[in-house]
């Protein structure tokens, strides 16, 4: 089984999709995402894991540039995920600063719970990561900006819901 697992150590999101101070457009305007803020434990640096068997980089944007930073990951073969469905998905993580993500390279490939960049405050106000899901790859950039001015992830199987996507194990995580 190539079960998609929640990528935190510790669950705290501080900002669902539906949330109001910013996420809510991303939600309803056209095309749509359901992104997370995933705060980790604290106010420190949580790491993010691989949460399948394998993902290979995609995408890197922002990286040493003004701009906000943007990694894309996608599975190397279909996972199972929390609805019963499977499907090959892409992790949108925005916010990681440089100091990571300078040790990426697209192609690269990632396994189940490897390490793979740290919460950031690049382009925002405190250390977490924008977690956004969809099925299948990116189309063209990974993002596009929807009827509400928001920058949303882009794929060829369009967006999940996070609970939908994710299993969460209490061996791994904390919630």
């Amino acid at each position: 089984m190539n079960a998609l697992i929640y990528p935190f150590q510790t669950m705290r999101i501080t900002q669902r999709y539906d949330g109001t101070t910013s996420h809510l457009p991303h939600m309803t305007g056209s095309p749509k995402e359901y992104a997370l803020d995933e705060g980790g434990k604290d106010t420190g640096r949580d790491w993010v894991f691989c949460p399948c068997d394998e993902m290979k980089v995609t995408r890197l944007t922002g990286v040493g540039k003004p701009g906000t930073n943007a990694l894309y990951l996608t599975s190397t073969a279909k996972c199972d995920l929390a609805n019963g469905k499977k499907s090959v998905v892409t992790l949108q993580l925005v916010h990681p600063n440089d100091d990571d993500l300078k040790k990426l390279k697209v192609g690269q490939g990632v396994k189940r719970s490897e390490k793979i960049c740290r919460e950031g405050n690049d382009g925002a106000t405190g250390n977490h990561i924008h977690l956004a899901v969809g099925l299948g790859t990116i189309i063209g950039t990974g993002w596009q900006c929807n009827s509400k001015q928001k920058w949303v992830l882009v794929t060829t199987g369009g967006p999940i819901k996070p609970e939908d996507a994710f299993f969460v194990d209490p061996a791994v995580a904390t919630v």
